[in-house]
């Protein structure tokens, strides 16, 4: 998650200290705590504003700011209610303050006042709070494939992208890359279709599909990642794609990987000499000369 950090530096002199305003808050700040997105505001929390001068003020100016995690979100922090116009010397009004996300992170904000009087330093208060809940925009999470002999191509399979928060995303690259530290600069997987375009905006609670085939070129195992590049605080999102392919020998048959085999991502490159055939040995495959096998004579009736 994002991370707030403010930092003032003041080198060779010392900071005065900081003027007080006479408007003070109590609590000066509070933790709205987690909160579900999207699941509508919290309950209000109270906070008293006094007068700590000795001559009368009078409130004129209210003024907002926030921090948040998603790019461009609005303020989740709302002031509801509030009886604070004109307090005389220590006197006291209150407003009650609600915290709505409707996205996914932490969230700070501050509300401000000022009096009548230009020279009165802003009198704040400090809001914190987390908008949780699950992000969950590509589905399935996990796509395996069909084992399919090299040269041949699956069918599809299709990919869901759902557009969340109140003001969803727009999408910037869709593409495939290994896993990790596979051993492979490619990989056998291809997006053929789909609804699901760069530069497209997904609008909240809006879905669009992605059709992935797997059509290798050499046997193996394979692993590899649909990313999706957007404009969301969790970019990229990702699934897992997998799948086997098989080699086929020169007589066409289809050799399967053996299990010993999964963890390696190419099984063969070629097929056996002409006049051989594969067989499975101590845990490998190996290639063996064909046996040309006698035919008996036709018996004749006695």
């Amino acid at each position: 998650m994002g991370v707030f950090l403010m930092m003032l530096g003041i080198v060779g002199v010392s900071a005065a200290p900081a003027a007080t305003s006479n408007l003070e808050f109590n609590p000066p700040t509070y933790s709205f705590g987690q909160v579900p997105y999207e699941d509508g505001p919290t309950e209000p929390h109270g906070f008293t504003l006094t007068n700590t001068a000795d001559i009368q003020l009078t409130i004129k100016r209210w003024r907002s700011r926030w921090l948040a995690y998603w790019p461009e979100a609005p303020d989740p922090f709302w002031v509801t209610s509030s009886n604070c116009h004109i307090l005389e010397p220590g006197e006291s009004c209150s407003i009650g303050v609600v915290f709505d996300p409707i996205h996914p992170g932490p969230g700070k904000g501050w509300q401000l006042v000022k009096s009548q009087i230009e020279e009165e330093p802003w009198g704040e208060v400090e809001f914190k709070g987390e908008g949780v809940g699950p992000w969950i925009p590509l589905t399935p999470s996990r796509v395996v494939f069909e084992s399919v002999a090299v040269g041949m191509t699956t069918s599809p399979r299709t990919i869901t992208l759902e557009g969340q928060g109140r003001d969803g995303f727009t999408i910037a690259e869709i593409s495939t890359a290994p896993v990790g530290s596979w051993p492979m600069e490619s990989t056998p997987f291809q997006i053929v279709g789909g609804s699901c375009h760069e530069g497209e905006m997904l609008g909240p609670g809006k879905t669009c599909t992605i059709e992935v085939v797997m059509a290798p070129t050499e046997a193996g195992v394979f692993k590899a990642e649909l990313k999706i590049t957007d404009n969301a605080p969790d970019s990229p999102q990702s699934i897992e794609l997998e799948g086997t392919a098989m080699a086929v020998p020169a007589d066409g048959q289809q050799i399967s990987p053996s299990p010993s085999a999964l963890t390696s991502p190419v099984l063969w490159k070629r097929a056996c000499p002409k006049g051989k055939r594969k067989v499975f040995r101590k845990g490998r495959w190996i290639c063996v000369k064909r046996r040309n096998h006698r035919r008996h004579p036709a018996r004749t009736a006695r």
